[in-house]
């Protein structure tokens, strides 16, 4: 429905401007007619593409299948997180370094996210020792992350 407003409003503005540009006596409407709806298309374009390779994506992970029968259970939690909130501004950013790795890592390693809440993770993986090898992994790749410089100090 939304797109399909959005498609209306730009054949309503496109031909607004041609008929402006039919009925002015200057021609230099004309290279508008045609460039603006070119753009608000080009853009209309590129958002699709953004929001349909992320849900994809996103639909990818969601269908990591459960894991069944004896589960091995991990759960996560930044040290001291409530004093980094309160001490550095960057933490947002640090979160989201923080969630991009984990999840990251919870695919590649055949985890499922049960659910997350603020900072910690609670994961189910279908074996012990894929839980030890993603835990391992996910200090190496901590270590790593591109994490805000103050934070670092």
């Amino acid at each position: 429905l939304t797109w399909c407003l959005v498609f209306r409003l730009v054949l309503f503005l496109s031909a607004g401007t041609a008929a402006c540009a039919a009925s002015s006596s200057s021609m230099w409407w004309l290279p508008l007619a045609i460039v603006v709806p070119a753009a608000v298309a080009v853009l209309m374009l590129l958002v699709f593409v953004v929001v349909f390779c992320r849900r994809r994506a996103d639909r990818r992970r969601l269908l990591q299948a459960v894991p069944q029968g004896e589960v091995a259970f991990l759960f996560t939690d930044i040290q001291n997180s409530t004093h980094l909130w309160d001490s550095y501004n960057e933490m947002p950013e640090a979160l989201d370094v923080h969630n991009q790795v984990m999840r990251e890592l919870i695919y590649r390693y055949g985890g499922y996210e049960v659910k997350t809440i603020g900072d910690s993770f609670f994961v189910a993986f279908p074996d012990v020792p894929s839980a030890v090898r993603f835990a391992l992994q996910l200090q190496l790749e901590m270590m790593m992350a591109d994490w805000p410089e103050s934070l670092l100090g």
